[in-house]
């Protein structure tokens, strides 16, 4: 087929291009821990934390609702599908679950998409652009390091990243088509 033909050679050119460079195998996998679900989860509350201290508690809803969705989809979709890891190459990282689709790519773009999605919101357009742009960056680079270390094929990230994109902006555009219910704690006049 032509994804498999696509797969493994994306696959052996990352691959080449990276396995001989032992400080492009220590950055790959310093990035590829990044979006590791304990890291995740660390970042996640911190950043959730700090949304609650300057009172968006609809932003840090939102967050948490893109993380705890994508991780249930995600988790669903590789027990479903069941795909086995890539064979052509040791694997430079321990993993134990199927491979499709990547759970870097899809939970990396939900949790550092979702809070550069957060941060841009108030932000003018230059920085809202550098904010998304770093983001963006980011998840690819988590992307990209989970192919150069051997344990997804190329669809496996790009399943991901689509599968994140689609719950950020699912869930965003349910948070915006929700009525507003103001909260019985306000009073009127402040």
């Amino acid at each position: 087929m032509l994804i498999e033909q696509l797969d493994q050679s994306l696959f052996l050119a990352i691959g080449a291009a990276t396995r001989s460079n032992m400080f492009a195998i220590a950055m790959l996998t310093w990035v590829s821990a990044l979006g590791d679900a304990g890291v995740r989860l660390v970042i996640v509350a911190v950043v959730t934390a700090l949304l609650l201290a300057l009172r968006r508690r609809g932003d840090a809803l939102f967050l948490l609702s893109v993380v705890l969705v994508s991780a249930l989809l995600c988790s669903f979709l590789k027990d479903l599908v069941g795909r086995p890891r890539p064979d052509l190459l040791p694997h430079l990282d321990h993993v134990s679950s199927a491979s499709f689709p990547s759970g870097h790519g899809w939970n990396g773009l939900a949790v550092f998409g979702g809070i550069g999605w957060v941060i841009a919101r108030g932000l003018a357009a230059g920085p809202r652009w550098t904010v998304l742009g770093g983001s963006l960056l980011l998840v690819l680079a988590i992307g990209v390091s989970r192919v150069a270390l051997g344990v997804h094929w190329p669809s496996d990230v790009i399943a991901g990243w689509l599968g994140g994109a689609l719950t950020l902006v699912g869930l965003h555009w349910l948070r915006n088509s929700l009525p507003v219910v103001p909260s019985p704690n306000l009073q009127r006049g402040r």
